[in-house]
C-alpha cells in the first residue's frame, strides 16, 4: 500500500494531557457528562459529584467520519451521523483509544507548529519533566501550584472518562475554529488507519483509509440527535474545573502568548432542533472557547 497521513482533530471538553498513560504519552482525555441530577448532590467529595454541580448539559463522546473513508469495524456500531450528511459515527463509553498505523515508532509534538513565546510548564507526578504548551486554553477561575487530577481519570480504570486517546502515534499541535481552539494530530501510516478501543478485556477496531479525516468529539447530545435535551446552561469550561482536585495552593493564573493557526479543517457540529420542525445553528456554544479543548496542568 502506498504511504498516507490521517488527520485527527480533537474537538469539544478534551483535556490534552501528559503523564496520565504509562510512559507519559500525550492524551486526550473525554470527561463523561450527564445530565446533572439532584439525586446525586448529597454524596461525598467524588468526581461524580463534581461533574454534577458544574452543571454543565449533557454531553456524548462520538468518533466522526467520512462514509467514503470507512472499511470496517468489529465491536462498535457504525451510524449515520444525522446532523453531518455523508458522515458517519460511533459513541464511545470509556474506551482507551489507540491507533495502528502499519509503521513503527512514535512522534513528538510538533514544535514547528508553535510560536516561539510559548512556554514551558513542569508536570507534576513523576511525568516527564517538561513539555511545550501546545497554545490551548488552561482552566479558568482559581489556578493551583500542583494542580491533581481527580483519581477517576487515572489508569488503570479511567472510570469517568467517556474516552482517553493515546496521541503518541501522530504529530500534535493546536488550531482555531473561529474562536475555539481544537488539538490537530497528524498520524503516518501505511495506507490503511486502525483505531484501536480497549476496555477491560474487550477489544473493538474501526479500519479506515489512511488518509481519513476523523473526528474525535466531546459535544452536547444534540450534535448527534439534533434535539436537545438537557436544560442545563452552565458554561461548559466549568466541567474541566470538575475533573480535577480541590487547590490546596492557588496561584495566580499564567497567561498564554502563543499564536494559534486557522484549522484546515472546521468541524462544527452545531445543528440542534429548534422546534417545530425547523433547525437553528448554536454557533456561539460551539465554535468559541467554552468548547475548547484545555491542557493540563
Amino acid at each position: 500500500m502506498s504511504a498516507a497521513t490521517a488527520m485527527v482533530q480533537i474537538v469539544g471538553l478534551y483535556l490534552i494531557a501528559n503523564g496520565v498513560l504509562p510512559g507519559g504519552h500525550l492524551a486526550a482525555i473525554a470527561p463523561r457528562i450527564p445530565c446533572p441530577s439532584a439525586a446525586i448532590q448529597s454524596r461525598g467529595d467524588t468526581g461524580e459529584k463534581a461533574m454534577n454541580l458544574a452543571g454543565v448539559e449533557e454531553h456524548a463522546a462520538i468518533l466522526v467520519f467520512s462514509a467514503c473513508d470507512y472499511r470496517s469495524s468489529s465491536g462498535w456500531t457504525v451510524a449515520p451521523l444525522e446532523t453531518q450528511p455523508g458522515k458517519l459515527y460511533v459513541q464511545l463509553d470509556g474506551e482507551l483509544i489507540t491507533f495502528r498505523s502499519g509503521l513503527s515508532g512514535r512522534f513528538p509534538i510538533d514544535r514547528t507548529a508553535i510560536k516561539t513565546s510559548a512556554r514551558r510548564i513542569t508536570l507534576p507526578n513523576d511525568a516527564p519533566s517538561a513539555v511545550v504548551d501546545l497554545g490551548l486554553p488552561h482552566v479558568q477561575g482559581q489556578c493551583c501550584a500542583q494542580p491533581v487530577l481527580r483519581p477517576e481519570y487515572l489508569p488503570p480504570d479511567y472510570k469517568l472518562a467517556a474516552a482517553v486517546v493515546d496521541l503518541s502515534n501522530g504529530r500534535a499541535n493546536s488550531c482555531m475554529v473561529g474562536g475555539r481552539a481544537d488539538t490537530v494530530v497528524n498520524i503516518d501510516n501505511d495506507g490503511t488507519l486502525t483505531i484501536e478501543g480497549t476496555k477491560g478485556q474487550t477489544k473493538k477496531l474501526l479500519t479506515l483509509d489512511g488518509s481519513a479525516f476523523v473526528v474525535f468529539a466531546n459535544v452536547p447530545t444534540d450534535a448527534t440527535t439534533g434535539r436537545k435535551l438537557c436544560p442545563a446552561t452552565a458554561p461548559h469550561y466549568n466541567a474541566y474545573a470538575a475533573m480535577l482536585q480541590a487547590c490546596s495552593k492557588p496561584v495566580e493564573c499564567p497567561i498564554s502568548s502563543a499564536h494559534v493557526p486557522a484549522c484546515k479543517e472546521g468541524p462544527q457540529l452545531i445543528t440542534i432542533d429548534g422546534g417545530a420542525g425547523t433547525h437553528t445553528h448554536d454557533t456561539a456554544h460551539r465554535l468559541n472557547a467554552e468548547c475548547s479543548n484545555n491542557q493540563w496542568p
